[in-house]
């Protein structure tokens, strides 16, 4: 439990003003949570030279905004009205400080092609407005953690890890960038001509495919994420022979596979390495100990 208070940020100013910008203390962020971990031994037979454990851990914070500057409540008011694909960083008082904050989306329109949305005033229009802002996700998860397994029997060794997460949120720029506001005169997603709207009663997830206006940040790519995702995997031999130690004058050999990201289950479908490249790493050595 911390409460973090007189948090600095930089405001900008207007540069008649002879400064770019000045320090103020911007407001107070409370957090709640607990790590949890466990470990035990499923198998631990020391004679047969057996021996299997697990580690499990699990990690939950909760971040509320406690308060905030009337500067940063009124640079709110400014830059939500600004138009852009992705989510406007806004902070209100009493949500969490990584909150997604979108216009609410209802869909396509199957008789047109166009976003329908949910204005301040609860009626449905085909017009973005930033005024009709709301929250609509966390873009941390509710929980994460990592599980490890240690199996070992006589020469042989295997160690895992995996790391896991659930109960956020995930802003799915790859349909708005990829997809909606891709450019057709260069190669593009498959899905840019067989899943947009084409003609009057289509039921589909992306807009009308000759609608050439610039997709703007809604609730409609503000998705659940939970994953689960292979981190490592280790496994070596250790050869000890008397033939090896006594023609190759060497005590020990060790044969080692490694292998980094071998998969990424995730409940949402997003490109990876846009903005730092992503690879599986497989990886074989051989050591000796003389």
């Amino acid at each position: 439990y911390k409460t973090t208070s007189n948090l600095l940020s930089e405001m900008d100013l207007p540069l008649s003003s002879g400064f770019s910008s000045y320090t103020e203390n911007v407001g107070e962020v409370e957090n709640k949570g607990f790590e949890l971990m466990a470990s035990a031994f499923l198998i631990r037979d020391t004679q047969k030279e057996l021996i299997w454990s697990v580690t499990g851990r699990l990690v939950h914070n909760k971040s509320e905004i406690i308060k905030l500057s009337e500067a940063i409540k009124s640079q709110n008011e400014v830059i939500k009205l600004q138009k852009n694909t992705k989510p406007n960083q806004l902070f209100y008082e009493g949500n969490p400080i990584d909150a997604i904050y979108v216009v609410p989306s209802l869909g396509i329109d199957p008789s047109t092609g166009k976003e329908l949305f949910l204005n301040k005033d609860g009626e449905v229009t085909s017009v973005w407005d930033g005024e009709d802002t709301v929250f609509a996700g966390i873009a941390s998860p509710k929980f994460r953690g990592n599980l490890s397994s240690m199996f070992r029997y006589k020469n042989f060794n295997l160690n895992a890890s995996f790391a896991y997460q659930w109960g956020g949120q995930y802003y799915n720029q790859t349909l708005i960038s990829k997809i909606e506001n891709a450019d057709h005169r260069y190669n593009v997603d498959q899905r840019v001509y067989d899943d947009r709207w084409q003609k009057p009663g289509d039921k589909t997830f992306f807009k009308d495919l000759n609608n050439k206006e610039i997709t703007l940040a809604s609730s409609r790519f503000v998705q659940d994420e939970s994953t689960f995702t292979c981190q490592n995997i280790n496994l070596s031999y250790d050869l000890k022979s008397t033939w090896v130690r006594n023609n190759f004058k060497v005590q020990s050999l060790r044969f080692t596979f490694n292998t980094e990201n071998l998969f990424y289950i995730s409940t949402i479908k997003a490109e990876r390495g846009t903005s730092y490249p992503f690879s599986r790493k497989f990886s074989m050595s051989v050591a000796a100990r003389f």
